[in-house]
């Protein structure tokens, strides 16, 4: 029971000051969570609401693990381009002080929809709030209408941040809007779950 236990046995993550970021040409606005600027009434989540640049953000908001086990949902509702603006928006969200100890994976998905040109999904992790260090899996691109994706991919070892990146090109004098969700949890690395299923069959046939 003890081996098993040790090998079900999840990530520890302690987080602190997660932080949402939107950035279009030269404008930048950062959400830390529970800020003067954070709509969100929830303690474990950050969002924004508002123009940024020639975007009108209905809803961004990026929801954290609570201190569980790692967990990040960016979830961006009605990113709205109302103008010819040729800029494209990059919305961030990162945690840090991840301590990541079993499993060391990261399971990423990616769903939306958007009215044209390109929406890029990449996950990172590193040492410090949006450092983009490691990639985790690939970046990933959808082209108009709806889309979704799911990637994985090991955690290098010592790195304690973890951040999402989302961009949304629509294309040079093209209004319109991009609707997506973004979610990345710590699920067993492949060999764990073998593992596991080795040690319940023994256990089965014991009995």
């Amino acid at each position: 029971m003890r081996t098993i236990l040790s090998l079900i046995s999840l990530t520890v993550a302690l987080q602190a000051s997660p932080e949402l970021q939107l950035t279009s040409g030269a404008t930048t606005v950062t959400i830390a969570e529970g800020s003067a600027g954070d709509k969100c009434p929830d303690p474990s989540c950050t969002t924004f609401i508002g123009p940024i640049g020639e975007w009108d953000i209905n809803v961004t908001t990026g929801v954290d693990g609570g201190g569980t086990i790692p967990f990040l949902d960016l979830d961006s509702i009605d990113a709205i381009r109302t103008g010819a603006e040729v800029n494209p928006i990059t919305v961030m969200y990162s945690v840090d002080t991840l301590s990541f100890v079993n499993p060391d994976y990261l399971q990423e998905a990616f769903g939306g929809t958007t009215s044209s040109g390109d929406v890029t999904f990449s996950v990172w992790t590193g040492s410090t709030e949006f450092a983009l260090t490691h990639e985790i899996g690939p970046t990933l691109t959808f082209t108009g209408g709806a889309f979704s994706g799911i990637e994985s991919e090991g955690i290098p070892p010592g790195d304690s941040t973890m951040t999402i990146v989302a961009t949304i090109d629509l294309g040079k004098g093209n209004s319109g809007a991009a609707s997506f969700d973004a979610t990345v949890n710590a699920v067993p690395e492949p060999a764990t779950v073998v593992l596991l299923g080795v040690a319940l069959l023994m256990l089965f046939k014991r009995r």
